[in-house]
């Protein structure tokens, strides 16, 4: 048996942890992390940066400790690992719960990666004299051949991107160092299909939707009962680039926690709703199941979009109950289908900034 079981009545408090391989095994600063956390009434814990930890005994051992920590001494038995895209993160996460004990495993797997904001791929370019390099969008290739002169890896993705072009349903083709990126049109409906020659390695860095939905069906069967998957969500008013097909999609997939995303300067559900709630209700009532919904809060700045200041002057119970508030006095279809679960925040780092 592990630790998780069914949500209680007590509303889930989740806080999102950057960059954990730059303390663990510092017995002071994991001390400082998992007091903050316990001060501020949080009960689940999600963590970033463990693809770099994943598969390092050394880290891998630490971070078993730490979790062991955050259970026996801090009461936190909601532990999230966070992996993006496709299964390869959460293969690597189930993994590491082969080799540890019970106390020390993650109970809550959380996928991250914006779909919504269409598929981002990078193209990193290795340089080799007199190459043809080509890189193939909706099968249009478009070539370039290196000069003998010695160009660099970021010279040669500089002359691709200008042979590229900008094509249809593709919003940006940028130049970094040594590499080209390709981002499609946000719309779900809109993607692009790519492959490209040698000395060319294409990663993706944000996935299609097609392939989101595909990595929660892979990962249901692969978990125990008293295990979770949840998943951060957003979407547009404007032009959603998800709706009610994708929507039912994402119930079907039996994700247990959606994270619905308040990106407004003060808590504002409406705005929740009317990007997101409405049609998980409605997908909901349509597949005669309930869901569950923390609504996510970023306590970034600066304000139009984030919450660091109004989470600083009126701290996390106000802030919760504020929306809570908008949500009991809100009427919409279908909405006794939804269950408000608790509330996620990103991210620790800002949080003790605006709220010490």
């Amino acid at each position: 048996m592990g630790y998780g079981g069914p949500i209680t009545q007590v509303l889930i408090r989740a806080v999102k942890i950057e960059n954990i391989a730059t303390f663990l095994g510092n017995a002071t600063q994991e001390n400082q992390h998992l007091q903050y956390c316990q001060n501020k009434g949080f009960n689940e814990i999600q963590f970033y940066g463990l693809y770099g930890i994943f598969g390092n005994p050394v880290l891998e051992a630490q971070l078993a400790t730490f979790i062991a920590k955050a259970r026996n001494n801090y009461k936190m038995n909601r532990i999230t690992a966070i992996m993006g895209v496709g299964t390869a993160g959460f293969q690597l996460a189930l993994n590491y719960n082969a080799g540890v004990g019970p106390v020390s495993q993650f109970n809550i797997f959380n996928k991250e990666n914006e779909f919504w904001n269409g598929l981002i791929v990078d193209f990193v370019i290795t340089p080799q004299n007199n190459f043809p390099y080509s890189i193939t969008i909706n099968g249009t290739a478009y070539p370039y051949t290196s000069t003998g002169g010695g160009q660099t890896g970021t010279q040669i993705a500089t002359q691709l991107a200008a042979v590229i072009g900008i094509p249809a349903g593709i919003l940006t083709v940028t130049v970094g160092t040594n590499k080209l990126t390709i981002h499609a049109d946000r719309a779900v409906n809109v993607s692009y299909t790519y492959s490209n020659s040698a000395n060319i390695t294409a990663t993706q860095i944000q996935e299609t939707f097609a392939n989101w939905i595909a990595s929660m069906n892979w990962l249901r069967p692969q978990l125990a009962a008293w295990q979770e998957m949840t998943a951060y969500i957003s979407n547009y008013l404007t032009n959603p680039p998800w709706g009610a097909t994708e929507a039912v999609q994402m119930l079907n997939a039996r994700i247990n926690i959606l994270e619905t995303a308040n990106f407004t300067s003060s808590p504002d559900e409406l705005a929740v709703r009317q990007r997101q709630l409405y049609l998980l209700a409605n997908a909901a009532y349509s597949t005669l199941k309930t869901q569950k919904v923390n609504n996510l809060f970023s306590a970034e700045d600066p304000v139009p979009n984030y919450m660091g200041d109004y989470i600083g002057l009126n701290g996390l119970n106000n802030t919760q109950n504020t929306w809570l508030g908008q949500y009991a006095a809100d009427v919409f279809a279908n909405k006794s289908r939804l269950i408000i679960s608790g509330f996620s925040y990103f991210s620790y780092n800002n949080l003790v900034i605006h709220l010490p």
